[in-house]
């Protein structure tokens, strides 16, 4: 049975955009979403962890998991657990919500900007969510800027 759900989940067509400011700025939304439905709790150190006697926990990466992928809150799903397209993106953005910004251009496979700095300080989302947030959006607004 568990091998059955890993084959579905690589075979989940990769529906994300290829620029990483789009990749984040959907990121964020579906962040926004999960923090309204309780079936989700955010724990920005787990991808996509079903917690049998409660919510679901997922970080950044996660909520695009819960939102534009459709796992289902019952089932287990990393970065790992999709084929290589979906694979880096979803590791792009984990990178991104930590301000490594060279990390996930690189395994995006985009040459870095002069213009854009290799890490940018963002806030950790339990410290200060609003500071988190606003420090995420900079950075998706630095790529798009740039045309990333």
């Amino acid at each position: 049975m568990r091998l059955k759900r890993f084959k579905r989940l690589k075979s989940i067509k990769d529906n994300l955009p290829d620029l990483p400011s789009k990749l984040l700025a959907i990121a964020l939304e579906e962040l926004r979403k999960v923090e309204k439905n309780n079936d989700y709790e955010i724990e920005m150190l787990v991808w996509h962890s079903p917690c049998f006697a409660g919510a679901c926990q997922v970080c950044l990466a996660g909520a695009v998991i819960v939102g534009k992928l459709k796992v289902p809150r019952h089932q287990y799903a990393n970065a790992s657990s999709f084929h290589k397209s979906l694979n880096r993106k979803l590791e792009a953005i984990d990178f991104l919500r930590r301000g490594f910004v060279g990390d996930a251009l690189e395994i995006l496979g985009i040459e870095k900007p002069k213009s854009i700095e290799d890490f940018y300080d963002v806030e950790h989302y339990y410290t200060d969510r609003k500071r988190f947030f606003c420090a995420v959006t900079r950075i998706q607004k630095r790529l798009e800027k740039v045309g990333l």
